[in-house]
């Protein structure tokens, strides 16, 4: 019997998705080689994927990937999975709106230097060695410092990128820095990752320059050694900022169209195009699928917890606490984190934890509260009491805070 997957198109919001002749998915080990590959078939609302061959659907560990063959778009990526849906199974597929996932230069400019600005990125040593090597211990470059980005757009999908910082390199025994501009002119495109679902895009270097301060004469080779590799450094976290800026934008999305409903553990986002718009924005098709329910309902808190402690607490003295955790109708709950936070001599904090047992009772170790009187404002008038609070959680209720004298 053939293995039957059904990918529905009745929630196709950024009216996209390719007619069934375009599709194909295929199931591939992992790791390992492709099972079999089909091409999809209409029907009224779905596109039937039907896989003849023994070994689908997998049961070691495997992926699928649905694409468009057409543009080369990404319609489904899994992840590794060792289960499957029974056939037929359904796969739920809902595409966002561009308006929700174009970004501007600014913006990715913004996203760019929040997260990547500041933070010494390690040039590979053999490069070090090969540089220094070249240039006579003169240039041996060791990190690089980004402390400024812009990202512009360009038609049909590619990034131009400026970045500013610093090199840092030993000259002979000693250690210095350079400043340095560097640009890239990136591609930017569906990753095609049946593996990684983190990994919406993919970036590809096309073009890259960089130009070092001036350290002294004859470094021209050392450079020319140098600039590719800050190119292959700098690419992975310019990809990594349009994932993460893909990746939140989309999980907006869901929240304005779908308000209460979130991801399954197991759908994918995909790219299923990437362009540059009349306005210089970068355009992004976004497809979220899976294999079964694509999204979820958590259900709502089961309410507030209650809880009562005994011997009732109190300062300088020294006593063992048990503490009884309810629901809101009284009865025991089991697994509830119970922590007590306690000032110090200082005024810091320092906290104790438990976990309920199957009666709902958290026993602590002998312990004596304490009070923090901490003075502030002008001349350490104003007087701060500092007390001990209790704090219990637990998964499905409201948690709760609140002080214990």
């Amino acid at each position: 019997m053939p293995y039957i997957v059904n990918m529905s198109r009745g929630t196709d919001l950024g009216r996209f998705l390719p007619a069934a002749p375009a599709v194909s998915a295929t199931f591939a080990n992992q790791p390992g080689a492709a099972i079999e590959t089909v091409a999809g078939s209409a029907s009224a609302t779905d596109i039937t994927m039907s896989f003849a061959a023994g070994g689908t659907p997998p049961t070691a560990p495997a992926t699928l990937h649905v694409r468009n063959n057409r543009n080369g778009g990404d319609l489904y990526r899994s992840g590794i999975l060792a289960r499957w849906p029974a056939s037929p199974a359904p796969m739920e597929v809902w595409t966002a709106p561009t308006a929700l996932t174009t970004f501007n230069g600014g913006q990715l400019s913004t996203m760019a230097r929040g997260s990547v600005i500041g933070t010494p990125i390690a040039i590979p040593v053999e490069a070090t060695i090969g540089i220094g090597a070249a240039t006579g211990l003169i240039f041996a470059p060791s990190a690089i410092t980004i402390t400024g980005m812009i990202i512009a757009p360009a038609a049909p999908n590619l990034l131009n990128v400026t970045i500013v910082g610093t090199i840092t390199f030993t000259q002979i025994f000693f250690t210095s820095v350079t400043p340095f501009t560097a640009t890239l002119r990136l591609a930017v495109g569906p990753s095609g990752d049946p593996v990684d679902r983190s990994r919406i895009f993919s970036v590809s270097v096309q073009a890259s320059t960089l130009n070092p301060g001036v350290i002294s004469p004859g470094i021209n080779a050392a450079i020319a050694i140098l600039q590719p590799i800050a190119a292959q450094l700098f690419a992975p976290l310019i990809e990594g900022v349009i994932n993460n800026a893909v990746l939140s934008a989309a999980m907006g999305a869901v929240s304005s169209v779908l308000p209460g409903r979130f991801l399954a553990a197991t759908t994918s986002i995909s790219a299923h195009s990437v362009t540059v718009d009349s306005a210089g924005a970068l355009s992004i098709q976004i497809v979220i699928a899976n294999v079964g329910p694509a999204f979820v309902s958590l259900p709502p808190p089961a309410g507030t917890l209650k809880f009562t402690i005994s011997p009732t607490p109190k300062t300088g003295v020294r006593r063992t606490y048990t503490v009884s955790v309810t629901d809101p109708v009284g009865a025991a709950i089991a697994g509830a984190d119970v922590v007590i936070s306690n000032p110090s001599a200082t005024g810091a904090f320092q906290r104790v934890s438990a976990q309920t047992d199957a009666s709902g009772k958290a026993r602590f170790t002998p312990m004596t509260l304490r009070t923090f009187t901490k003075r502030t404002g002008p001349h350490l008038s104003e007087v701060e009491i500092i007390e001990p609070t209790i704090s219990i959680s637990k998964q499905g209720f409201s948690s709760i805070e609140t002080g214990l004298l």
